[in-house]
């Protein structure tokens, strides 16, 4: 197997890393999809073992992407509108379809051979919902591609009008997700009552009791019902439950949170940012592909959370099928998560097929495209490629430096959090320091003075939330978590893009 890079190449590359805590039964046949998606035999590496996932996306190659897709949008009108379209009919409605039919089956009962069948069908869409498009690819340089067409109209515009013009209008999923919970817990402090009966449920023992209150037990389900998968990621699953939902409404009714007044500014976000993007481009006389661009782009962000929301989906349902088919072979869902789930032919799984399987992660961490399919390197050549990969970031970052998502300028502590299990490190007041936010992260988020991420643009989580939030936030310098440690005073100057150590 020829190896796709030499290290002389490599280390005159410019690299763009992502990753993430993750496991391979969730990611692994996410990453070969991307992997496919490129189809590039030596200017994109993925790499994946058993706790993680890393991107290493050739930055001129991404930018090259990049301009080439915005210039089919300016050529072809709507273009991508049409892409996300076919998305969503191939992917989030076959997804709800197989969703629904799991959830309808009992999981614990069904055949051996039907329960292969949803893992395979899981394992499939995790595979293709990375074909279509792969929006990360403005991560690097959006920010210059608009300036750069702004430059060629003429047109002047603050880094406050750029990202209102770039937000999605439609409501994102942690929106409507926050919208939903302020409801219940309005109707809990309208009613005294209600309240008093909440203040009763201290476990999830006596959460009969909700029973007492039909209207709030309602509205409880349903969330669950909707939401249930909202803490999920990568690496773990977590299970809202009405227990969870209920102490949720408790923290929000015990503060001083405005509950009706920031419902009435949710239910009118959508309004507000059409009204201001439509003052936007009539003040600047913006003309029809500059409007365009920037609603391309406000495309990507929303395209982006779907995506998000599929894949937290899409993992409960996988570990759900997963420990089922681990419990029939004896095992540990632990153990079978270093499988993907299209590995999984047979039930009961062999345990040497998992002893290989493991070896495979270990030694052949790093995956590539070969000009015909996705290969894994060999052991030798992934050993010498992924510090090769990673020396290149020490020698072409300098400093803690980045794209502006949310202007500001605020000093504090920071902590770095990586993993879901450091999540209890974070207090309020503090500077958060992550590879890059997810849905998972939004309570973190809420407690950080501002935010620093070693990946992510204009369109990512990061920057979208923090805009809301109105915290400082610099994303994309590739190396604030291997710079900045926990406990080191700082400055987060994101008027200018630049973390500087006190």
């Amino acid at each position: 197997m020829s190896a796709p890079l030499s290290l002389k190449s490599i280390s005159a590359s410019k690299w763009y890393r992502q990753q993430t805590e993750a496991t391979p039964y969730f990611i692994y046949l996410a990453c070969r999809g991307c992997v496919t998606y490129f189809k590039s035999r030596d200017k994109i590496l993925w790499y994946c073992d058993p706790e993680e996932d890393r991107a290493y996306l050739e930055q001129n190659h991404i930018r090259a992407l990049a301009e080439k897709h915005l210039a089919t949008e300016k050529r072809r009108p709507n273009f991508s509108r049409r892409l996300q379209a076919r998305w969503l009919k191939d992917i989030q409605s076959k997804d709800q379809r197989l969703f629904e039919k799991i959830g309808k089956a009992d999981i614990s009962r069904i055949s051996d051979e039907r329960l292969l069948s949803f893992n395979h069908s899981l394992g499939w869409q995790s595979y293709v919902m990375w074909l279509h498009f792969f929006m990360d690819i403005f991560d690097i340089d959006a920010e210059s591609l608009i300036e750069q067409e702004l430059i060629k109209k003429q047109v002047n515009l603050t880094a406050d009008e750029k990202n209102v013009l770039t937000m999605p209008s439609q409501p994102l999923v942690h929106q409507e997700q926050e919208l939903e919970l302020l409801k219940i817990a309005r109707l809990v402090k309208n009613d005294p009552d209600c309240q008093h009966l909440l203040n009763q449920i201290q476990t999830a023992d006596n959460i009969h009791r909700l029973k007492l209150h039909p209207r709030l037990l309602l509205s409880v389900e349903a969330y669950v019902q909707k939401y249930h998968w909202i803490r999920n990621s990568w690496a773990h699953t977590s299970v809202i439950g009405v227990f969870d939902v209920v102490n949720q409404v408790k923290q929000i009714i015990s503060g001083s949170r405005d509950i009706s007044g920031e419902i009435q500014q949710l239910a009118k976000y959508q309004a507000t940012l059409r009204q201001r993007k439509s003052a936007l481009i009539k003040r600047h006389k913006l003309s029809g592909w500059l409007a365009r661009m920037f609603e391309m782009f406000s495309l990507m962000t929303l395209w982006r959370d779907q995506r998000k929301a599929q894949m937290q989906q899409l993992n409960y349902y996988l570990q759900l099928v997963g420990t089922e088919i681990a419990r029939r072979s004896g095992l540990d869902w632990d153990r079978l998560k270093i499988y993907d789930p299209l590995s999984v032919k047979a039930i009961p799984v062999r345990s040497q097929d998992l002893v290989r399987r493991a070896k495979l992660l270990k030694n052949n961490k790093l995956m590539y495209w070969d000009g015909r399919s996705v290969r894994h390197v060999d052991p030798a050549t992934s050993r010498r490629f992924v510090p090769a990969l990673e020396a290149t970031f020490s020698t072409q970052m300098t400093e803690v430096r980045g794209l502006i998502a949310c202007p500001g300028k605020v000093k504090g502590e920071v902590v770095v959090i990586n993993k879901k299990s450091e999540f209890g490190k974070m207090a309020k007041g503090k500077i958060l320091v992550t590879t890059m936010t997810r849905p998972d992260y939004l309570p973190l988020m809420k407690l950080a003075a501002a935010v620093v991420t070693d990946e992510g643009g204009i369109t990512s989580h990061a920057a979208i939330v923090s805009r809301e939030l109105k915290i400082p936030c610099i994303i994309g310098t590739q190396v604030g978590t291997k710079v900045l440690c926990d406990g080191c005073q700082v400055e987060v100057n994101a008027n200018h893009g630049v973390v500087l150590v006190l």
